[in-house]
């Protein structure tokens, strides 16, 4: 009877550690997958937001640069714009003073053929 009482002893601590690594396997395998499939979603997740960075930061840099190519345009008309300006107001103050110096030299001429008129020759 103890020698029966042994082996159902044995049996049963046999059966037990068996189940005991059939359900660890289990446990493992179970927890493999839940890492696989947490490193999966955060690896779609993390691509999803790196993809929305980068265009953002592609939309950042044409946003940029057509700012650039805006005011150097912007700064080109301005320069020609104001050259325009500058030159015409240049024009016309050369105008006034070539009209100013031919003023002045007709009337040196005038004087010049008055004096002359009036030289007495002896």
């Amino acid at each position: 009877m103890t020698q029966e009482a042994v082996i159902q002893c044995a049996t049963i601590r046999t059966q037990a550690d068996v189940r005991r690594l059939v359900v660890w396997r289990k446990y493992l395998k179970m927890r493999k997958s839940a890492i696989n499939i947490q490193r999966l979603v955060r690896r779609v997740v993390y691509r999803s937001v790196f993809l929305a960075r980068m265009s953002l930061l592609f939309d950042d840099r044409v946003f940029r640069r057509r700012c650039s190519a805006a005011t150097l345009i912007a700064r080109c008309y301005c320069e020609h714009v104001v050259y325009d300006i500058y030159m015409a107001n240049m024009r016309e103050r050369i105008a006034e003073a070539r009209e100013v110096q031919r003023l002045h030299r007709e009337k040196q001429r005038t004087a010049a053929e008055l004096r002359k008129n009036f030289i007495i020759y002896r």
